[in-house]
């Protein structure tokens, strides 16, 4: 498990649930309380130059996470998957990658990372 002391921020998972009858997307919202966001910063040199590759990574223990909806209800837990929008700080980012890390010998699943752009 990861310390909960690191643990301090909260997010927004919206996950794609269908089409209005407008075709507008509609989302289920689900908070993560006790989830952790490091920003990295990073540059690319290609043929264009130097680009930016910033990314954000979204570190959730499962064991640790606290999920509800967001009314304070307590909500089904969830893994953020590719395609779904993650708010943090009222900007949203899309997953691009969700990476489980395992404890030693993998038995099981000891925490995901979630890279956001």
């Amino acid at each position: 498990m990861i310390s909960k002391r690191l643990l301090i921020h909260t997010v927004n998972v919206l996950h794609p649930s269908g089409t209005d009858r407008d075709g507008n997307k509609t989302y289920t919202t689900t908070v993560l309380n006790h989830v952790r966001v490091d920003y990295s910063q990073g540059v690319q040199i290609g043929i264009a130059g130097a680009q930016t590759a910033d990314t954000m990574t979204l570190y959730l223990d499962p064991a640790r996470a606290e999920y509800t909806d967001t009314k304070g209800e307590p909500a089904d837990a969830i893994v953020p998957a590719e395609g779904d929008t993650v708010v943090y700080s009222g900007t949203p980012y899309e997953v691009r990658k969700v990476t489980p890390r395992s404890t030693q010998g993998g038995a099981a699943v000891h925490h995901y990372e979630v890279e956001l752009v």
